[in-house]
């Protein structure tokens, strides 16, 4: 693996065929996913991160209004930013791993004997995801007892609230939304470092049902769905899901299983079953490009 080439979604069997089959990639809502400061990490008042967010601000230069009311805004942006984290009804993520044989994530994302983790090529994922208007990061992992850890994410999310700034209304937040929730979005907690995430953000969905518009083949619909958890509903959406060819003169629509490389299969007591029959529906579905390995992890249940 050179360069994060190829990402790798740890996953289950079940989820593999499903993907197969239908050409789709499941994507959660944000507030869903096991790490519990999801898009909120740089917003707690009394974090090393939000106090080194704050001097930068009060550090810059204004051109265009006196300090004291810029600083007003900005604290104004974060408590909309708040109040929007807490009002939109869903942004979906799914995520992927530079590590291709974790034995940390088979033990996390992966059902007992039945894990697989499916390699993507990095370029052609984030070309699907283009198509779908949705965007692909590499995740920050920041340290509120280090600084440096987030040096990089306060430049960044320091532009956001400079352009939010510059806008003059507050429903420009929303005309900000793809920046900031990519922003935002991509912090983690460190001690997720280990998973080396890259992670498909896609646009908010305001409704239940919303219509996406895609270069290649026009509009389509998008349903929110749910499935049951360990403690509650789930909501999540799969993308995409089309039938129409390209439009006239539009080229070919990226396709995510043109973006699989390889399956990983997970520490399993029927290594060998398991990868015949994976090779054998790769085969099915016109996939035998596609590499099947098992894991070198030696784990097994006891």
């Amino acid at each position: 693996m050179t360069q994060d080439r190829i990402l790798y979604h740890y996953t289950g069997l079940a989820t593999l065929r499903e993907i197969l089959l239908s050409g789709c990639m499941r994507f959660t809502d944000f507030r869903y996913l096991n790490d519990a400061k999801e898009f909120s990490l740089a917003l707690e008042p009394e974090s090393p991160f939000a106090q080194a967010l704050q001097d930068r601000l009060r550090n810059c230069t204004y051109s265009t209004r006196s300090k004291d009311d810029a600083i007003d805004g900005e604290h104004r942006f974060l408590q909309d930013y708040r109040r929007f984290l807490d009002e939109v009804e869903f942004v979906g993520v799914a995520c992927f791993s530079c590590a291709d044989d974790s034995l940390s994530q088979w033990g996390a994302y992966c059902p007992k004997s039945a894990g697989v983790a499916i390699g993507f090529n990095r370029g052609r994922l984030a070309a699907f995801g283009g198509d779908l208007q949705i965007s692909l990061h590499r995740c920050n992992y920041v340290d509120s007892r280090d600084p440096s850890t987030f040096a990089t994410s306060i430049d960044r999310l320091h532009g956001d609230l400079l352009n939010w700034r510059d806008r003059s209304t507050a429903s420009s937040l929303m005309y900000y939304t793809r920046s900031l929730m990519s922003g935002f979005g991509t912090l983690k907690h460190h001690a997720f470092s280990a998973e080396s995430e890259y992670r498909l953000i896609s646009p908010v969905l305001s409704s239940t049902r919303i219509s996406i518009e895609t270069e290649t083949c026009g509009n389509h619909d998008v349903k929110v769905e749910f499935r049951a958890g360990s403690h509650c509903l789930i909501p999540f959406v799969d993308m995409p899901k089309f039938s129409e060819e390209p439009r006239d003169g539009a080229a070919k629509r990226p396709s995510l299983l043109d973006a699989i490389e390889e399956i990983v299969i997970g520490p399993t007591v029927h290594p060998e079953q398991s990868s015949r029959s994976v090779s054998m529906m790769l085969k099915a579905q016109g996939l035998e490009r596609v590499k099947v390995r098992q894991t070198l992890v030696p784990f097994r249940s006891m």
